[in-house]
């Protein structure tokens, strides 16, 4: 077998074990009712997060088996898959831009040009002193990654970043999916969907719930950030 069908069949095992899981979950959430079709949504919205935890574990084990000298083959080229992940991303791309139909925004076309425009400057602008100040090492390729995953999403912040990081060795791709997707982003969208808990249950108690979480959440990260500065400057 070359080593490009072994690349494709290990992606393959890596989104079929993720489809499994979030199968799996979904199964165990259906007694939940409307909260287990929310938390469902969600969960699948999140697919890329779980497959990127199912390759970084099957990575781990596989290094761990070769530590050990029980995979003796070495299945796993990063230039190959390296390839594949530059192919997957300039196809997400060409494929976003093309799904935009014209036709539909041209009444607000400038009102949506405006806005974005301006909040793309802004937002870089609120990054640039933002990652000059926390990363002493490849901020520049940090300062890329965030920006695009500040303005779009993550996948763009990575399609970005490939442009002065095409091989992802400098870490800011980690940062992004293991950082803001798993800890940042994950519990914050499950507090910002309660107020959907709230419409499809007719419970208001889970605005409540919402408003309390997401309070003791912002303090929580505004202690750690100060922490962590505080800590960044003595060094």
């Amino acid at each position: 077998m070359d080593g490009m069908t072994i690349q494709m069949v290990i992606i393959g095992i890596i989104y079929l074990i993720t489809f499994i899981f979030l199968s799996f979950v979904e199964k165990i959430l259906l007694p939940l009712g409307n909260i287990e079709h929310t938390l469902s949504t969600i969960l699948w919205g999140f697919h890329f997060v779980i497959g990127a935890i199912s390759g970084m574990a099957f990575r781990f084990i596989y290094n761990k088996l070769k530590e050990k000298n029980i995979a003796r083959e070495n299945y796993l080229n990063n230039f190959l898959l390296q390839r594949i992940a530059g192919i997957v991303f300039d196809f997400m791309v060409i494929a976003s831009i093309s799904a935009v139909v014209l036709s539909k925004i041209k009444d607000e076309f400038w009102g949506i040009f405006i806005i974005t425009f301006t909040a793309g400057v802004l937002t870089y602008f609120f990054i640039m002193p933002l990652t000059k100040r926390i990363f002493k090492r490849y901020e520049i390729e940090n300062r890329v990654a965030f920006y695009g995953m500040l303005t779009c999403t993550i996948s763009t912040g990575i399609a970005l970043l490939r442009e002065v990081d095409p091989i992802l060795e400098t870490g800011a791709a980690k940062n992004l999916v293991c950082g803001i997707s798993i800890a940042i982003g994950l519990p914050l969208i499950i507090i910002l969907n309660l107020p959907a808990f709230s419409i499809s249950t007719g419970r208001n108690i889970f605005n409540f719930f919402g408003l309390i979480l997401m309070l003791i959440y912002g303090l929580l990260f505004f202690i750690i950030g100060k922490t962590f500065l505080k800590k960044l400057n003595n060094n």
